[in-house]
């Protein structure tokens, strides 16, 4: 996984801005809802879940785990929600889970991030030890799988548009099968040098057999 940033400069031409994304956003009409409180967050349950089953997403996708995530480790002075909800007429197709990080400076907001619920935070520093959350693992948006890059272009045409509101977007911990990777990834061949890509965490993947039995014939002898 790879943690990607888009990055506000000076000077950019909108026209070019826009290039990867204008033909897929603007085939398929589609509106957006920003959710910024919590209550409202609290009250995306049923939808939030529903999409996120015909998406066939992760458990760190899940309402419950990004809502608690939201709740116990992100919820206080500096943080904002700005959760993104794009619809196709009335139906919802689309969720981007962002929330903005502020850092201060001389009790002055001196740089603003847009990242995703769910990612990794630093929380203060104890003993003059820094506390750290880790991230979650497969961070993403949520989207019927019938528009999965349409709804990632919008986003990323939304976070172009609203510049005024961010210094940069983070999005750490996708997935390469995001449709946001290859948008991006996109990006970065056409020589946009406000997008970049780092390393970021290694997902280790174990294959096991498809049963039990399959599983015990494989191990050595002397571990059965």
């Amino acid at each position: 996984m790879h943690d990607y940033h888009v990055v506000d400069q000076p000077g950019i031409r909108r026209e070019d801005l826009l290039q990867v994304t204008r033909e897929i956003v603007t085939d398929r009409p589609m509106s957006h809802q920003v959710i910024g409180s919590t209550e409202q967050f609290a009250g995306l349950r049923e939808q939030w879940n529903s999409l996120a089953a015909t998406a066939s997403s992760t458990v760190f996708q899940s309402f419950d785990w990004l809502f608690l995530w939201w709740k116990h480790y992100a919820d206080r002075p500096g943080h904002s929600l700005h959760i993104l909800l794009v619809r196709m007429g009335e139906e919802l197709v689309g969720i981007c889970p962002f929330f903005v990080k502020e850092e201060l400076l001389a009790g002055k907001t001196s740089f603003r991030e847009l990242r995703m619920l769910g990612c990794g935070l630093r929380n203060g520093v104890l003993s003059g030890l820094k506390l750290e959350y880790g991230p979650s693992d497969y961070l993403d948006l949520i989207a019927h799988p019938s528009v999965r890059t349409a709804v990632a272009a919008y986003a990323l045409d939304y976070i172009q548009q609203h510049w005024d509101e961010w210094d940069e977007a983070s999005f750490g911990t996708v997935p390469e099968s995001s449709p946001l990777v290859a948008l991006i990834s996109e990006g970065i061949r056409s020589g946009k040098s406000w997008i970049s890509m780092e390393p970021a965490d290694i997902c280790p993947v174990l294959q096991i057999p498809e049963s039990l039995d399959g599983y015990i014939r494989g191990l050595k002898q002397k571990v059965r």
